[in-house]
């Protein structure tokens, strides 16, 4: 097939977890003899291990000082989707990273013109997180939060009602969006290559500081701070511990000053940016990722870390929010646990984890077995599968 997929950012212009998603499954559709291209924003066509980039927009920065989407950027990005529209060069299928939504109708005007099916590929359900978003961007008056909401809400809906089918990465996001009152078509899951990720060797955490981790994009509604509360209280109550946060963003000052006023700042590293490799060889030296974010469309951060040996104690919201995609990966009491979002909850589950720390190696292990559950090729196979039943629709 040829196949083509379209987003705004992609590894390895941009890192994350989207961005790892469409790199990944683009290089292995690749090495089952698909022809792939990827439409984003980079600064020249190019070709890497057999998959070809075509810049629809220059590399751009796609967050503001807050944390939050540059709307600017998103818009310039959707102008460069209208560049397709002479594109002689027809696909077979068009995969839509369907964030951040504003590109969508013009990608409809693409796939009518060249009468490819649009498949969207859809992260999170987000109906219920767009008030907070408008908070997050600072609108707070009732009136202008209102209208944003409004405008906002009207740019998700009309965005996904312009896809052919509907690709869910998790099962949760799939419910969320069927609760939503979307169909959804398929869901594939993220896959990873295990070989990357050897057997790590964990010393006995009764003999050394325990090793806490947390890996992604440093934004406010991701609530690392959550993580440093509980730390601090775990260390009055004389745990001993080291924590490493690994990833940038608008947060990390913040959390580096949370860190200090805290009195914690000795226990805590902030990495920044880090290698894949030296990533993973933080996460083989880790005894438990702490997932604070309560949002999640799948959380490649979780299957890498449980890939690599780590337990997971992850946030988990109450309803009527949808559930994050960690609890798909996450079963309690068996490879980790999941706590309500608040950093006392978050505090309890250390506690109750300290308390048996065999528990935490039995955990570990499970993590790692179930993450050989997630293999990129066979997770590829099933996304061309998918493909294949859209063409013959």
């Amino acid at each position: 097939m040829k196949i083509r997929f379209l987003i705004n950012t992609s590894e390895p212009f941009y890192h994350g977890g989207y961005e790892a998603r469409a790199w990944d499954f683009a290089r292995a559709l690749v090495r089952q003899q698909h022809e792939v291209t990827i439409y984003t924003s980079c600064d020249a066509p190019q070709e890497m291990e057999g998959v070809k980039f075509r810049p629809l927009a220059p590399t751009q920065s796609y967050f503001n000082q807050r944390g939050v989407r540059n709307l600017w950027a998103d818009g310039r990005f959707t102008l460069g989707v209208l560049k397709l529209l002479g594109e002689k060069e027809r696909p077979d299928i068009l995969d839509v990273c369907a964030t951040p939504y504003l590109h969508l109708p013009a990608t409809k005007w693409v796939t009518r013109r060249w009468g490819v099916p649009l498949v969207a590929t859809v992260h999170e359900a987000l109906l219920h997180a767009i008030d907070d978003y408008v908070r997050q961007r600072g609108v707070t008056a009732p009136t202008y939060h209102g209208l944003y909401a409004k405008l906002l809400r009207g740019i998700y809906q009309r965005g996904l009602r312009a896809a052919d089918h509907l690709l869910a990465v998790s099962a949760n996001t799939a419910e969320g969006l069927e609760k939503e009152g979307y169909q959804v078509s398929e869901t594939v899951e993220y896959g990873l290559n295990f070989s990357k990720f050897p057997e790590p060797q964990k010393a006995p955490s009764q003999e050394r500081p325990w090793r806490f981790i947390w890996v992604g994009r440093l934004t406010a509604h991701k609530k690392v701070e959550t993580a440093l509360l509980a730390l601090h209280a775990m260390g009055q109550d004389g745990l001993r511990y080291h924590f490493d946060i690994v990833g940038t963003g608008a947060e990390l000052p913040h959390l580096r000053a949370v860190a200090q006023g805290l009195g914690i700042a000795q226990h805590v590293h902030l990495h920044g940016f880090v290698s894949a490799e030296q990533k993973r060889e933080l996460l083989a030296q880790a005894d438990c990722l702490l997932m604070t974010s309560p949002r999640e469309g799948f959380s490649i951060a979780t299957l890498e870390a449980m890939a690599s040996g780590c337990a997971v104690l992850a946030a988990n919201p109450a309803p009527p929010a949808t559930p994050s995609a960690v609890v798909n990966l996450v079963t309690p009491g068996e490879n980790g646990q999941l706590y309500e979002v608040e950093p006392e909850k978050l505090t309890l589950a250390l506690q109750a984890l300290r308390k048996e720390p065999e528990q935490l190696t039995a955990w570990q292990k499970a993590a790692r077995q179930r993450a050989r559950q997630y293999d990129i090729d066979q997770q590829a196979t099933k996304l061309a599968a998918f493909y294949q039943r859209c063409l013959k629709k």
